[in-house]
């Protein structure tokens, strides 16, 4: 990617929004994503690849999902940051400025479908590496008009959604790219952490009520089965597991992180929070603790017709259950 030097003159048009940027990650089932986004904006960035449940994408209708090669991020702009075409659907003179700095992006494309300008950049681009600690940014056309967005909170969503992908990929077997290093010094051995990551709390309860209200941008109401509380990982410290389906947002989106039938199951388990960068994702029709014969607690979560099915479960709902072998979080076949 070319190093634009520029002195952005008397065309930045908007001020910063102040809704700032949030993070967030998913599993379907079929993929895994990973989204920081600055809200308000139109200015995205977001990662994904197969999931660990291992199923087909048509099956959950994520088959025209835009997929990330790995280690690889989606810049996503949308009106009124970048207005769509009347014709032409490339373009090759989009520029972000981070931190005074210009980078002209590959050749940019519309999507009609998910109605936005598109483009793949590396996460070890000196573009991506400096959205996780640059104070300023600015997008447009290289000739104008162009927009200052805002920077609350994007170093650390921008991190977040980027850590949970690249555990991701390491997860399939993919070393994580040596520049990655300066922000998560022993990426390959597992630490995906720098020194300013969070630490190991007395409990993960605290660590699921904020990313809840990251999660919808404000206040939620939380049902009292929400949040369950338990031994997962046989380290001694209390585990939470939240399902996003007994939790209704206040602004925005209701239901954030719910399909049709199917909802969102984030793990928080205290002996891996540190080292991915937050929650373990799945998706479940249902969520319930498990005791298991050794003496934890497994999550049992239950599965859509389709995934019924394609275990060889029919005749109705059937559950998956979900437990710590000592080093990650497996399905129990």
């Amino acid at each position: 990617m070319d190093g634009l030097r520029a002195t952005l003159c008397a065309l930045v048009l908007a001020t910063p929004v102040h809704a700032g940027w949030v993070a967030r990650t998913a599993d379907d089932g079929a993929l895994f994503y990973g989204f920081a986004v600055a809200e308000g904006t139109g200015l995205a960035v977001r990662c994904n690849g197969p999931s660990r449940q291992g199923l087909p994408v048509v099956s959950v209708g994520a088959h025209e999902e835009a997929r990330t090669d790995p280690f690889h991020l989606i810049y996503s702009l949308r009106p009124p940051l970048m207005e769509a075409p009347a014709t032409g659907y490339q373009r090759s003179d989009v520029v972000i400025w981070s931190g005074g700095t210009g980078y002209r992006l590959p050749p940019t494309i519309w999507n009609e479908l998910d109605g936005e300008w598109q483009v793949q950049v590396g996460m070890t681009d000196a573009l991506s590496l400096s959205l996780m600690t640059s104070a300023d940014v600015v997008v447009g056309p290289e000739a104008g008009p162009h927009t200052r967005v805002t920077t609350d909170q994007m170093n650390q969503s921008v991190a977040e959604a980027m850590a949970f992908c690249v555990a991701e990929y390491r997860r399939a077997g993919l070393p994580a790219p040596a520049p990655l290093d300066q922000f998560w010094p022993q990426a390959n051995n597992s630490l995906l952490a720098d020194d300013t990551a969070p630490t190991i709390p007395d409990g993960m309860v605290d660590y699921a009520r904020a990313h809840i209200r990251d999660g919808c941008s404000g206040p939620a109401q939380i049902d009292d089965s929400a949040i369950l509380l338990g031994e997962i990982d046989g380290d001694g410290q209390e585990d939470a597991v939240v399902n996003w389906g007994r939790i209704t947002c206040t602004q925005g989106l209701p239901r954030p992180f719910c399909g049709a039938s199917m909802c969102s199951a984030d793990v928080y388990l205290s002996s891996a929070y540190a080292r991915i960068g937050g929650p373990l994702n799945l998706l479940a029709l249902g969520v319930q603790l498990q005791p298991l014969t050794n003496g934890l607690q497994g999550v049992s979560l239950g599965g859509s017709l389709s995934m019924c099915d394609a275990a060889g479960q029919t005749g109705g709902a059937c559950n998956f259950i979900w437990y710590w072998n000592g080093a990650e979080l497996v399905q129990l076949k």
